[in-house]
This record gives structure tokens, sequence and C-alpha cells, in this order.
């Protein structure tokens, strides 16, 4: 629960505890899931959305909407925001919601790929990982978690040096 102290208050302030709870139990997240707290982060979704089921479809829409989402999953297909989401597709919908620019090959061909090793290269993604691996709840936090202070620490600069 101390993590979740560091998370920010945007994050914190649309989900009650039992949300966040169910997020941290659950061992495999699902796209739906993973949306719904990567954009309520990230504050794309409006403070009176509601919680729970209704709110990860909304929040799936808007992620789909707005291109954050493999094609294959859609708000209209029935059963593919409860598909597992893979750390690869995590950070792709990570650096789009928070509109993280990347390298020349991420500008190139953006998509999990890319977001992956980019969000790796800045130490924002925790070990032991590997792309196409199902992200836990755990680990959504903590790299969110990373990603806001990274964003929140001098325009993403470490030791004096740009990222």
């Amino acid at each position: 629960m101390v993590l979740l102290l560091f998370i920010g208050g945007g994050a914190l302030s649309a989900q009650n505890s039992s949300e966040v709870d169910v997020i941290l139990r659950t061992r495999e997240l699902s796209f739906a899931q993973a949306a719904g707290f990567v954009l309520t982060a990230a504050e794309l979704l409006p403070l009176d959305t509601p919680g729970g089921r209704v709110g990860e479809l909304n929040a799936l829409a808007l992620a789909a909407n707005s291109g954050f989402l493999p094609k294959r999953v859609s708000p209209t297909v029935a059963g593919s925001g409860d598909v597992p989401i893979k750390l690869g597709e995590l950070c792709f919908l990570i650096m789009k919601s928070f509109n993280m620019k990347g390298n020349f090959l991420y500008s190139l061909f953006p998509g999990p790929r890319y977001s992956y090793r980019e969000l790796k290269y800045m130490r924002l993604v925790p070990e032991p990982s590997d792309p196409a691996m199902p992200v836990s709840g755990l680990q959504l936090m903590q790299i969110t978690e990373q990603v806001l202070y990274y964003l929140g620490t001098d325009a993403g600069t470490t030791d004096g040096i740009q990222k």
C-alpha cells in the first residue's frame, strides 16, 4: 500500500480503494483493467467516470478510439477487452496515454515492440521483463509510478543527462 502513496493524486482520486485492491490482486490484467488505470493516471478520463466494469469499458473505448490499443481489441467486439494485456502492449498504452516521445525507431514504427524498448531504456520497466509476458496488477502500478516520477522530474532528466 505504500506504493500507492507515490502514484499521485490523479491516479488515486478517481479510483476507490476496492478498485485498487482488485488490481493489486490480479495476476494477469486485462486490456480493460489496464486502460482504466493508465488513462486515469494520465488524467485522460473525466473524474466523474464511473468505476468498476463500467469505467473499464469507458476507458477501453477511449483507448481504442485514440489508437492506443491493438486493432484486435475493441469495445465493440465482445470479450476482447478481457484478453490479458502483455507488457509490450502495456508500454505502448502508457507511451500513448502520457504522450511520451520515443526514439527514432519508435517514431517510425510506434507499437508495442519499440515502446517496450524505449521504456526499458529509460529504466521504467522493472526486471525481470519480456514484452510478451502478461502483466500483474503490481507490475502495472510499479511501471505507472516510475512513469509519473520520470515525467515529474525536470522534464525527464536525471543526473543532468537528458533522456
